[in-house]
């Protein structure tokens, strides 16, 4: 029996301009894949996470999230988390503040206890009342991680942009092995860290020529 994806894209086309970027892209993806989503710089990576998360509109072509039209106003969107390699903090609130906005947004069960689970997690509890701005780059790194991973449990997708950029060797394996990892999450990874990728994902999806091209693991 065909399991329902989890993602859908079909006939997915994006120009700026006369250039086009991505090009009749289509593929699905099923509840626990993890996919490494790889190409060079300016091949569409950060563009097809902001297509499927619905921050981008496409030119042509249809994304759906548990067969959801992400592009459609008309209706609620499921959850999906999303952390993009452009920091999306607000650089005047503290940490702790940042979260927890972030977390009322997206209706997290007892904010306080998961924001502090996953301090506990990335090793940063001492920052938890800083400003985003005094941070290093690798810190805020983790605070973005950190706001991609809210609400997880209830997540549908998790969209993760270049995430290891920054990290140090001991975050990158805390990322891997309490998330990459983790069986009962759906993932989509933007990387240019390949060393690692068949240690967690279960397919690469490249992008070449404005095209895509699918290869198992």
């Amino acid at each position: 029996m065909h399991e329902s994806p989890i993602l859908s894209v079909s006939n997915l086309t994006k120009s700026f301009g006369r250039q086009t970027i991505l090009e009749d892209i289509n593929f699905e993806i099923i509840a626990g894949e993890k996919i490494a989503l790889i190409g060079e710089n300016g091949t569409g990576k950060t563009t097809l996470i902001k297509l499927i998360s619905g921050l981008l509109k496409p030119t042509s072509g249809i994304v759906k999230i548990l067969d959801h039209d992400m592009h459609d106003n008309n209706i609620e969107k499921p959850i999906i988390g999303i952390c993009l390699d452009e920091l999306m903090l607000d650089q005047r609130l503290t940490v702790f503040e940042n979260l927890e906005f972030y977390s009322k947004l997206m209706s997290t069960n007892n904010p306080t206890g998961e924001i502090n689970k996953l301090f506990e997690i990335f090793d940063c509890k001492n920052i938890i009342d800083a400003q985003i701005n005094l941070l290093s780059s690798g810190m805020r790194q983790r605070i973005n991680l950190i706001r991609a991973l809210l609400n997880i449990k209830n997540q549908n997708l998790l969209l993760l942009d270049e995430p290891t950029k920054n990290l140090d060797y001991n975050s990158k394996n805390i990322l891997a092995q309490n998330i990459l990892c983790k069986q009962d999450y759906t993932i989509i990874v933007a990387t240019h860290d390949i060393d690692n990728i068949a240690s967690w994902a279960s397919k690469i999806i490249e992008i070449k020529n404005n095209k895509i091209v699918i290869k198992e693991i």
